[in-house]
């Protein structure tokens, strides 16, 4: 696996690229993921974040289900997707939050919805410096929560209730819909990324440093707006023996998606 330091993506300047934003850019093209290595004190906004989820998840049924709020979060295309905040399924737990509307009103404490918006802030300062870079022009959030529509997933997967996709895989290979997507890796097994350069699956959690790096890879937005440069990465999530807890943010910006974007 190619490794960047965080520190080469973060303090990158339009205009003066690195060897290592060399190395960034190509692996990302030839390969579609990366990992981010050497994160330093940022290890601890997605420790913080998961020991929050963690408790979070301890908690009885019931109370969790107060988690859940009114507001729809509208993807993309504008398509109604799911409720803001916790949903249940056989298979996995999750708590999700759009980037451009964090106003969902039903928040587990104030302390996890501070450590939920520090850690999504992080990241998505990630995900629009590789952008940046990709695309060799200045990209940030947009200034109308309205036009972004990123997200910002924490996920629970217990892998002893059944509900499978697949045998052995608990979500089957596919694309997101996204620009970039980064993943903090997790404690334990699970995401495997397709290696376009190798032609073969990789073990991300058995390759990685778990809480201590980053994995960044392509979705189909990007693609689309790169006319195919950089392609967007197959992944899938196997099951495991253990319980799985895992962060994800994918970022989704107006401009990037063509008409009728957000049309009902």
């Amino acid at each position: 696996m190619i490794r960047v330091p965080l520190s080469a993506i973060l303090d990158y300047d339009e205009g003066k690229e690195s060897e290592q934003v060399s190395e960034f850019v190509e692996a990302l093209r030839e390969r579609g993921y990366v990992v981010l290595t050497d994160l330093g004190e940022e290890e601890k906004r997605v420790s913080d974040l998961l020991v929050e989820f963690a408790n979070f998840i301890a908690m009885e049924e019931e109370e969790k289900s107060k988690a859940t709020s009114r507001r729809v979060y509208r993807n993309e295309r504008g398509v109604p997707m799911w409720y803001s905040g916790y949903e249940k399924e056989q298979m996995r737990e999750a708590f999700r939050v759009c980037a451009g509307m964090t106003d969902i009103g039903c928040w587990p404490s104030t302390q996890f919805e501070h450590k939920w918006m520090d850690l999504t802030r992080f990241l998505q300062l990630v995900c629009d410096q590789c952008l940046s870079i990709v695309l060799g022009r200045s990209v940030v959030r947009p200034a109308d929560p309205a036009d972004d529509k990123s997200v910002a997933y924490a996920v629970f997967y217990p892998n002893d209730r059944g509900g499978q996709q697949e045998e052995g895989i608990n979500i089957k290979q596919h694309v997101d819909p996204s620009l970039i997507v980064v993943e903090p890796v997790a404690e334990v097994r699970g995401l495997q990324v397709f290696d376009q350069l190798d032609e073969k699956w990789q073990d991300v959690e058995g390759n990685c440093a778990a809480g201590k790096e980053l994995v960044v890879f392509v979705g189909k937005a990007l693609e689309t707006n790169t006319q195919g440069k950089f392609k967007a990465t197959l992944h899938r999530v196997a099951q495991s023996e253990e319980a799985r807890k895992v962060f994800i943010f994918e970022q989704k910006y107006a401009d990037f998606y063509p008409p009728p974007v957000f049309d009902d």
